[in-house]
């Protein structure tokens, strides 16, 4: 079999937002080389602002038919941190 790319994902979300929500856009938006995807830790504090939390995923990517490639491989080693819309 081909080597698997397994990173971590980290998302801020309000804190009313369901972890299943979330848990499934992850997946769709993986898409077919998804073959993992495990919710490993819900933080809430002031490190993310008040009424929001943090959702980290372990996520692991296959391609049944050849390497995932070094872009996806490179993702998974550095952190990377992105803001949504109107966040400076």
């Amino acid at each position: 079999p081909f080597p698997a790319a397994t990173f971590d994902l980290a998302l801020v979300v309000d804190a009313a937002t369901a972890a299943g929500e979330v848990t499934a856009a992850v997946r769709d938006g993986a898409g077919p080389l998804l073959e993992h995807l495990r919710l490993f830790d819900v933080f809430s504090g002031a490190q993310v602002g008040e009424g929001r939390k943090s959702l980290a995923f372990s996520l692991r990517l296959r391609a049944a038919d050849r390497h995932p490639g070094p872009w996806v491989c490179a993702q998974g080693t550095r952190s990377r941190k992105t803001r949504g819309p109107g966040q400076a």
